[in-house]
């Protein structure tokens, strides 16, 4: 059984994006890591991270912050969705996220996170959907591997494959370097309890967000539905050893010192 306080803080740069000042902030209130975000292509490409990966993460350093692991890009569905039908398409899908990977690598990133899919899909299309998946992320797997990267899927909300613990269970099993990315904002067949249990040690990063279990909604832990209690006592039980990764919106009133409280408040409760 691990202890949550050995479990370090980190904030997706979904919260507001790669800047000094940004990172000056976090660091003032004690947390030092961050997730690259790069689930939108266009993000990506406009800081040209296959290219300029040292000198973001040397700005980084400067500030007294670590890259704790990167996001994939997933976005344009249309372009980068690993269930595609063509084999030829997802031969070009796995060699940009290889790209990506490669740089990456650069800058000793630990745990690359994955969508495994795109969406919408019809009950009727999952099983070749997933069949796809898997031949994608395989590829992927490879060349994380080589890389010396950790690939984390990332369970997935509405009709996108991992949508429930059983489809991210099979998708392990299959590409048993495959681990696990849990994000509590997704759940919304399953409790997150269980799916925590049920995927156990794959899990080896996390999406912490809160919801109302309708939709995600990436609010900060405790303004939302989640049963934090359970979850953290979950996790423990289950041995994980991982960075506590805040992936929310920083719309509204929001500051760093608001993490950092949430943060505090989940080691105590």
């Amino acid at each position: 059984m691990t202890n949550r306080k050995n479990w370090l803080p980190a904030i997706s740069t979904c919260w507001k994006g790669l800047h000094p000042d940004v990172y000056h902030a976090l660091a003032k209130v004690g947390i030092r890591h961050v997730e690259l975000d790069f689930g939108s292509r266009e993000t990506l490409e406009n800081v040209d991270f296959l290219h300029n990966a040292v000198r973001i993460a040397g700005e980084m350093k400067a500030c007294g912050i670590a890259p704790s692991s990167l996001h994939l890009p997933f976005s344009p569905f249309e372009d980068l969705d690993p269930t595609a039908a063509d084999a030829s398409a997802r031969e070009k899908i796995a060699a940009y996220q290889s790209e990506v990977l490669k740089a990456a690598a650069q800058i000793d990133v630990p745990i690359a996170v994955i969508h495994p899919s795109g969406e919408p899909y019809g009950a009727f299309e999952r099983g070749e959907r997933m069949k796809c998946a898997l031949d994608t992320l395989n590829r992927i797997a490879r060349t994380a591997q080589d890389c010396g990267i950790k690939l984390a899927v990332e369970n997935l909300p509405r009709t996108c494959l991992g949508n429930i613990h059983e489809e991210i269970k099979l998708m392990t099993m299959e590409i048993p370097s495959l681990s696990v990315c849990f994000d509590m904002n997704h759940s919304l067949r399953q409790k997150n309890v269980d799916c925590i249990r049920a995927l156990g040690s794959k899990i080896i990063t996390l999406h912490l967000s809160d919801y109302d279990m309708i939709d995600e909604r990436h609010l900060l832990p405790f303004l939302g539905r989640n049963d934090w209690h359970g979850i953290m006592q979950a996790l423990e039980e289950t041995d994980y050893d991982g960075f506590l990764t805040f992936e929310i919106s920083a719309k509204g009133v929001l500051t760093e010192e608001c993490l950092r409280l949430a943060y505090d408040k989940l080691m105590e409760i």
